[in-house]
């Protein structure tokens, strides 16, 4: 789930070559703006998805927030867009500050 369109985030997606990873990308189409609040709650329905077995990683404030209204636990990376004070503001319930420490998050999660 991202803000970015979602062209240029399948684009980008692709070029990283970690487009196979992702069940399905949710991203702004065309002038309709939504919010990731209401992304992410689509992408629950749509996959038949337990809030429980979620997590959203995010790198804004906003993202951390948009998770709680989805009743799923986030993991905040601080090497992305947001600031980590504003990011802290949420109360994410995971923090990484390099992909080594997201990766072991998300282990760890997966392991559940």
């Amino acid at each position: 789930v991202t803000n970015k369109p979602q062209h240029i985030t399948l684009d980008i997606l692709k070029h990283l070559m970690i487009i196979n990873y992702f069940l399905d990308v949710k991203g702004q189409r065309f002038s309709v703006k939504t919010n990731k609040k209401e992304m992410i709650f689509s992408l629950m329905r749509d996959y038949a998805l337990d809030n429980k077995e979620c997590i959203f990683v995010g790198d804004t404030k906003e993202d951390i927030l948009a998770a709680k209204m989805n009743d799923i636990k986030s993991i905040a990376v601080y090497y992305g867009y947001g600031s980590k004070a504003s990011i802290d503001e949420a109360k994410p319930e995971y923090m990484a500050k390099n992909t080594e420490e997201l990766d072991s998050i998300l282990m760890n999660f997966l392991k559940k």
